[in-house]
């Protein structure tokens, strides 16, 4: 086992580009002892699977997967050192250990049977998601036969490379003060669970709509204020204007001119929230007022009818727009809630303890539910089952 970990670590300095020419020798001339070490390393040349694996590694309980792999692939018990003399060794010494290691148990693990078909079942979400018209008209935005331009009166709005642009329809271009005596025309647009969209209003600010969602938005803005109305998530990049831009939820108001921010109000949850990432925004709730900067985050409570503030890693909140699902020591709970929504599943805890286990990833969301589920599994005592498409926490 020591020489497996030995090459292990080999691996691990090729993909990133640090090995040494007598490394990458000693790592040939193992490739060469066996068919198998020749596929193990094709397996790897998928660089972009390969990096999603190198970041769950490295993000994930990093003392959980040495301890993990100590109990499966040694059988001589390890002394256990001082925890913050052993955190200090893992940064130094161990951590590179414990990733080609991790790596290359993982690589050589076969599925369980209880997760056997579920890649099948279960995939990764993708840009799909339909517009409901303000007559009551549905469009699928992603069938083929949907029209790449919707013409809706004098509007024409333009559905192309899975986005939708209003942009060239904002009636009001005007100056400050003008208004026109049109009717405001709304339309939806709503996302699957499982599916996620793009939308550029006709203002020009851009809108980014998370799985489950729904946003319901003005064909053109010829009122002074500039209002949507948002279920679920979404991720705002207001165009700046004169005109006050506000996002409007069930129990929490965002109110910008122009900035760049995340809400998520999903009427399940008790809480909605609001990340700042450039510019100010202000944040209105039942009769209370909070002003956020840049890191801020804002949150609502139901119960107990709480606006707070604090400052955080807007990347936690924010890169689900980048292809990313973060975690910081996040329940897992709250894991399977965000992964049920964009993998489209159901979920049941047959282990109530389970819920409380917490866990530190990064994910990119064309991952393999197999592989993200495993990595759970590698990482603490939970296991999990398929039963159609409810995912069974043991």
């Amino acid at each position: 086992m020591d020489r497996n970990f030995h090459i292990a670590e080999l691996i691990a300095q090729k993909v990133k580009g640090k090995i040494s020419l007598e490394g990458a020798k000693e790592l040939q001339n193992w490739i060469e002892e066996s068919p198998d070490h020749l596929a193990l390393i094709e397996r790897l040349q998928d660089n972009n699977e390969l990096l999603n694996k190198l970041e769950v590694y490295e993000l994930f309980d990093k003392e959980a997967v040495w301890q993990k792999l100590e109990k499966d692939q040694f059988s001589t018990k390890v002394v256990k050192m001082d925890t913050r003399k052993s955190l200090r060794y893992a940064a130094s010494v161990l951590l590179p250990l414990m990733l080609a290691g991790g790596l290359f148990y993982y690589y050589y693990r076969q599925p369980t049977d209880s997760l056997a078909n579920i890649d099948e079942v279960i995939q990764p979400g993708v840009q799909k998601a339909t517009l409901v018209l303000s007559e009551g008209e549905l469009i699928d935005l992603t069938s083929q036969t949907a029209s790449k331009t919707i013409v809706q009166g004098s509007s024409q709005i333009v559905n192309r490379e899975q986005s939708l642009d209003y942009s060239g329809n904002n009636i009001d271009s005007g100056s400050e003060g003008q208004e026109s005596a049109s009717p405001l025309i709304y339309n939806e647009l709503i996302t699957p669970r499982g599916g996620r969209y793009q939308l550029t209003l006709a203002d020009g600010t851009k809108v980014t709509l998370n799985a489950d969602s729904k946003l319901r938005f003005p064909v053109a803005f010829t009122d002074s204020t500039r209002d949507v109305y948002l279920q679920g998530e979404a991720f705002f990049e207001v165009a700046h204007n004169y005109k006050a831009f506000t996002v409007n939820t069930e129990n929490l108001d965002v109110r910008v001119l122009g900035t760049i921010f995340n809400v998520s109000a999903y009427p399940s949850e008790m809480q909605t929230s609001a990340t700042l990432v450039e510019g100010s925004v202000k944040l209105l709730a039942q009769q209370k007022t909070k002003l956020l900067v840049p890191g801020d985050r804002g949150i609502f409570t139901t119960g107990s009818s709480t606006l707070e503030v604090g400052q955080v890693n807007t990347a936690l909140y924010t890169s689900w727009v980048q292809g990313k699902v973060e975690f910081e020591n996040e329940d897992l709970e709250s894991v399977m809630k965000r992964l049920a929504r964009w993998y489209d599943f159901k979920y049941e805890f047959k282990n109530e303890q389970a819920r409380n286990f917490h866990f530190t990833a990064r994910i990119e969301n064309t991952q393999r539910i197999s592989t993200i589920l495993e990595m759970l599994e590698l990482t603490t005592n939970v296991q999990f089952e398929l039963q159609e498409r409810t995912i069974i926490i043991l």
